[in-house]
């Protein structure tokens, strides 16, 4: 049996500035590696971002499965996904 639910389904474009907190670190860097925008997929238990940068690994994409409780990242120059757990962990003693 199929069942069929509403899922929430959204895209944002987001654009932002940078106000450095340190003098070591400058603003054209983070444009330049970050990017000075974004554009958010959003749905129930996952979101992707893509954020539009120009730096030595191009856009980055970061997609959030809070189903999963893992974030994946992926640049355009890289072959590598790298997944990270969201849940910290604890350490009892």
């Amino acid at each position: 049996m199929v069942t069929h639910r509403n899922i929430l389904k959204v895209k944002l474009s987001i654009w932002f500035t940078y106000e450095t907190l340190s003098p070591d670190i400058y603003v054209s860097y983070l444009e330049k590696e970050i990017g000075t925008s974004f554009t958010a997929y959003i749905q129930e238990d996952r979101f992707a971002m893509i954020y539009h940068a120009t730096g030595e690994q191009g856009w980055m994409k970061a997609i959030i499965r809070l189903d999963e409780n893992y974030t994946y990242i992926e640049y355009e120059k890289s072959d590598v996904i790298v997944k990270t757990n969201l849940v910290a962990k604890t350490i009892s003693l």
